[in-house]
């Protein structure tokens, strides 16, 4: 429980780098060669780090915890929502609910 409240805010912490990365996507129809080229962060407050995959813009940040991993999903108007799963070192009933489905800013 007390995994998934960290967890969960570290979703919420985040939710400006995926708007950073987001808006860089549908400015350019491109996904950023970094981070920082969006304007993103690459640590949270907590210290947990931003890692971005340049190739298909899949958002992993490494808490104390484990792995939280965002992908983008682009509609047919070019917005940007993205899921959210576990990663490394997290199992899948730690995830915060707000994880949970698609569709997360």
């Amino acid at each position: 429980y007390s995994v998934r409240t960290k967890l969960a805010k570290v979703v919420v912490e985040s939710q400006s780098a995926r708007a950073s990365l987001a808006s860089y996507y549908t400015k350019n129809s491109r996904v950023p060669e970094s981070l920082a080229a969006a304007g993103a962060p690459g640590q949270l407050a907590d210290g947990s780090a931003l890692v971005l995959d340049s190739k298909n813009m899949v958002l992993t940040i490494e808490t104390k915890q484990g792995e939280l991993v965002f992908v983008p999903e682009a509609d047919s108007q070019g917005r940007v929502t993205w899921s959210c799963r576990n990663g490394e070192r997290l199992k899948a009933t730690q995830v915060p609910q707000s994880c949970r489905g698609a569709g997360i800013p």
